[in-house]
């Protein structure tokens, strides 16, 4: 992630479909953060633990890693406005397409490997809110 985080030209302004997904808030269900735009497009992954639940809603697809790092950036801003609760919000790189997630963090699992050198085919950051 240092290598891609060093080479990268990140934007000064996020595309206006990602600004929309951090405009449309957050719903609280079942103790569970959610995006509240991505919940609507979500089926199902509810009978999963909370975590997993709340990666599988929270997770957006993004083109490329400079609007990805931008993304996870401004969702955390508004996390941290918003909730008290700390999040991960991850950002994963798999050649040139990204998806950013998060959960809170908590006594319960966590999302990834607690070694992020395990991920050999993706590079991994992690973004904390608290």
């Amino acid at each position: 992630m240092n290598e891609l985080l060093k080479g990268a030209q990140i934007p000064n302004s996020l595309p206006e479909n990602l600004k929309a997904i951090i405009r449309a808030g957050f719903v609280e269900r079942n103790e569970c953060i959610l995006l509240a735009s991505e919940l609507s497009r979500s089926h199902g992954g509810d009978a999963i633990d909370r975590v997993g639940y709340e990666c599988f809603v929270n997770h957006v697809h993004i083109d490329n890693f400079p609007d990805a790092w931008l993304f996870a950036n401004e969702l955390l801003d508004a996390l941290k406005q918003v909730f008290r609760s700390k999040c991960a919000v991850i950002v994963s790189v798999d050649g040139k397409k990204a998806t950013v997630r998060f959960h809170q963090v908590g006594s319960e699992k966590s999302w990834l490997h607690e070694d992020l050198d395990d991920y050999e085919d993706e590079a991994i950051a992690v973004l904390y809110s608290n």
